[in-house]
């Protein structure tokens, strides 16, 4: 049997050795090549040791198991009254949460923060698993709230300072892209064994995500705060003064004009992602196939979704590079608004495959719009910026989900007629949210938005999730 000799190598840690007598033995198996990874890892530069390891805690961190049966888990423990109420409680967690987590980040730490939200969304699977209540349900609601408002901002902010530390600032659009290709293909993995277990039981594809979160924490634990990020702690009235500082920014025209594009698209990518699945259940007794399939079903939907996403992640920069910034953001909203419609007038297995494309906008969106941004805003405020950002689109779906929410029928499942009439109403939002946008863009943005402007770095604009 296997056991340690008393003539082993003194790098016993390395392998696990098989005696085959007293003075001689072999290994069975090598460790030698994680430890060294790992040895190299802990001995380089701290700032190169978080570019390295940020790719793969945003990749366990984008890989939500639960997101392709959330809802149909949901309605078969709740009504659906309750299940849009429960949604709604979750937005508007998020919103109360995204300007006190991005003010801790920036005052207290990119480093802390991102350990808050890793050990929140730890306590919410967990609940998951137990929840046999409303009750627990919107408690676990609220602690995935939390850990996503602690993540939101901090990521982007904690990637862009260690870049800063390192001189390395400009290549911050191209990684960020590289990274939500990652985090797309996370998803899709997610989605394909989310749908898988959920066959079984739905909750398991919360016990999926809750062993995820366990390396999420060790590798938050073995990052190192930025240099430049290094703060005391913070007296009771910097919060608003840090609020202030944010809303001054808001006279720039360029980062007003961004701010409300993100907030519309953040509302509008939540869209078809909160009623795919009702849609897909729908379609699926349309079509008379075994209702127990619809997870799998959309959860192989789901991946192929994340698939596509992952593509138009990787080139969004480049894409970026070669059309400008503005031709990329309308694109992202035009095909957000006409998915949208499709869904709301049409329930047809085409318009399914067309939904196919429900994650692109956000993934071509993303690293330009955030690349375009950073550089603007001081270090001291980054990470209150993006949580403001995300806090205003959150509050825009909650409050819209609210409103939805008192128009349905209280059934315990939605009807293609209510669901249709809730698509609908959603795209009008998307054509006036659109509009406005299009008659509002800045002098400067229209200017400068030009293929030719390849840089992130500095205060011209040119070019992140």
């Amino acid at each position: 049997m296997a056991h340690a000799c008393a003539n082993e190598p003194s790098r016993f840690s390395d392998s696990v050795y098989l005696c085959l007598s007293k003075n001689s033995s072999i290994p069975i198996i090598t460790l030698r090549p994680l430890t060294v990874t790992l040895q190299r890892i802990l001995m380089t530069d701290p700032s190169r040791r978080n570019v390295q390891l940020y790719p793969w805690y945003e990749f366990l961190f984008g890989s939500f198991f639960w997101v392709p049966i959330f809802f149909l888990f949901f309605i078969k423990n709740l009504d659906l009254e309750q299940v849009l109420l429960l949604e709604s409680i979750y937005f508007f967690s998020v919103v109360s949460l995204e300007i006190p987590s991005g003010y801790f980040s920036d005052a207290l730490g990119r480093r802390p923060t991102l350990l808050i939200a890793s050990g929140c969304l730890a306590g919410s699977y967990t609940l998951f698993l137990l929840a046999d209540s409303f009750y627990l349900f919107a408690s676990a609601e609220f602690l995935l709230a939390a850990g996503i408002a602690f993540h939101s901002g901090t990521n982007t902010s904690f990637l862009y300072d260690s870049l800063v530390d390192l001189n390395r600032q400009d290549e911050y659009g191209e990684i960020e892209a590289a990274v939500g290709f990652r985090v797309f293909l996370a998803g899709a993995l997610g989605a394909v064994l989310g749908g898988l277990v959920a066959l079984s039981d739905s909750r398991l594809a919360y016990g999926l995500s809750l062993v995820t979160t366990l390396p999420m924490i060790g590798i938050a634990w073995i990052y190192c705060e930025p240099r430049s990020t290094r703060r005391r702690k913070p007296d009771p009235g910097d919060m608003r003064r840090q609020i202030a500082r944010c809303l001054g920014l808001i006279r720039q025209p360029v980062l007003r004009w961004l701010l409300a594009f993100g907030v519309v698209m953040i509302l509008l990518n939540h869209v078809p992602w909160e009623f795919f699945q009702p849609y897909l259940h729908l379609l699926g007794a349309d079509f008379e196939f075994s209702a127990d399939k619809t997870p799998l079903v959309s959860g192989v939907y789901t991946a192929m979704t994340m698939i596509l996403a992952a593509m138009f992640a990787k080139y969004s920069m480049r894409i970026r590079n070669r059309v400008g910034l503005l031709p990329v953001l309308f694109f992202a909203l035009l095909l957000q608004t006409l998915l949208i419609s499709l869904m709301g007038f049409l329930l047809s297995a085409t318009i399914a495959m067309a939904v196919l494309f429900r994650s692109v906008p956000r993934a071509i969106m993303t690293a330009p719009i955030n690349a375009a941004m950073a550089p603007r805003i001081p270090t001291e405020a980054r990470a209150t910026w993006f949580s403001i950002q995300s806090m205003l689109g959150r509050f825009a779906f909650a409050a819209w989900l609210s409103i939805l929410s008192s128009q349905t029928g209280g059934g315990e499942t939605a009807s293609w007629t209510e669901l249709s009439s809730l698509l609908q109403k959603s795209s009008l939002v998307a054509v006036i949210g659109g509009t406005l946008l299009l008659l509002s863009i800045p002098r400067e943005l229209r200017s400068r938005s030009s293929p030719s402007q390849k840089t992130s770095s500095g205060p011209e604009l040119s070019t992140r999730e």
